[in-house]
Formats: C-alpha cells, structure tokens, sequence
C-alpha cells in the first residue's frame, strides 16, 4: 500500500501497513459507511430530503436492505479499490468512481454530489 514510501525514514509506517493488511482499513471503511447511514436515515436528514430533493412526505429512511446492500457495496469497493491500488493503479478507482458518478447522474439524475448540493443548496429543476 505505502510501497513508494521508504519505512525506515517513517518508523510507524511499518506498522501502519501490517494493520492495513489485517484489515484495519476495511473496518475502519465500514465502520465510517455505518455511520453515514445512521446519519442518512436521522430524522434531521429525512426532513431535508422531504423539504429539499422531492421526496414523497411518508418517506421514512432507507429500508434495511437497502443500508445492508449499501454495506456490502463499500465493503465490495474498498477491495476493488484496495486491490487495484496495490497492482499499480492507485488512479484507477478515482476515475471509475467519476465515471459512475457521471453515469447517474445523467441516467437517473441521482447521485451522492446531486444528493449533498439538493440538501445543502436545493436547486429547482
């Protein structure tokens, strides 16, 4: 992961790479994903997606099998982003991540930038 890095000028880095490898990262991935969905799903944010984005007035937050698929998505994406980044391609999640981005957006014109702007700055359409 830090192998461009030299670990004997960073004394912790050593380490830093053997808990990445026990999957410190992946936890630390979740458990941050968790959290977004808490916050997602509080009624503070539901009251702005009904007020700001459109959203019917009975919706009530995402349904657990929604937050369980959006769980197992990140953990799916930390690996693929994990893995192409230890074969040499640390850009490459980026630009795909981009490209989804983009592809939602004009498809379905739903996205997490569309969602962050219709909730901080709504914008009519």
């Amino acid at each position: 992961m830090f192998g461009h890095l030299d670990s004997r000028r960073l004394p912790g880095l050593r380490r830093l790479e053997t808990h990445f490898k026990s999957g410190v990262g992946l936890f630390v991935t979740l458990l941050t994903a968790m959290m977004f969905e808490f916050l997602e799903n509080s009624k503070a944010i539901i009251s702005l997606f009904r007020k700001n984005s459109g959203t019917s007035g009975v919706y009530r937050g995402d349904s657990t099998i929604n937050v369980v698929g959006d769980l197992i998505s990140c953990a799916l994406g930390y690996n693929v982003a994990r893995y192409l980044a230890v074969q040499g391609y640390p850009w490459l999640p980026v630009l795909i991540y981009i490209i989804l981005e983009f592809s939602l957006a004009t498809t379905i014109r739903d996205n997490l930038f569309l969602i962050i702007t219709q909730l901080l700055r709504p914008i009519n359409w």
